[in-house]
C-alpha cells in the first residue's frame, strides 16, 4: 500500500483504488480547468455537465461511473485550489 502526505505533512495510507484514473487525472484537470474557473460559468449555471462531457470525449473507453468519479474529483480539486480572501 502506498502513502501520501496530508496538508499537515502527516503520512496517511493511500485509500484510492483506481490507479488507472490517477494516471490520467492531471490531464483531466488541465482539460476541464475552464469549466471550473472561479466565479465563471455558463450563464451562472453549474458546469459539471460540460466538464463530464469533455472527459467523456477525451476518454471514450472509460465507464460512465469513471467519468463521474473524475468529474467530482476535478471539482473538488478546483474548489480546494480556490483561495478565499476575507476583508480585514
Amino acid at each position: 500500500m502506498s502513502v501520501f502526505f496530508d496538508r499537515s505533512g502527516t503520512a496517511q495510507p493511500d485509500r484510492r483504488r483506481q490507479i488507472d484514473l490517477r494516471e490520467i487525472f492531471d490531464n483531466v484537470v488541465q482539460r476541464v480547468a475552464p469549466y471550473f474557473q472561479h466565479e465563471k460559468g455558463l450563464n451562472g449555471q453549474a458546469t459539471d455537465y460540460w466538464a463530464a462531457r469533455a472527459i467523456r470525449e477525451a476518454y471514450p473507453d472509460i465507464s460512465s461511473q469513471q467519468v463521474q468519479t473524475l468529474t467530482v474529483a476535478a471539482a473538488r480539486y478546483f474548489r480546494d485550489q480556490t483561495v478565499v480572501v476575507t476583508p480585514d
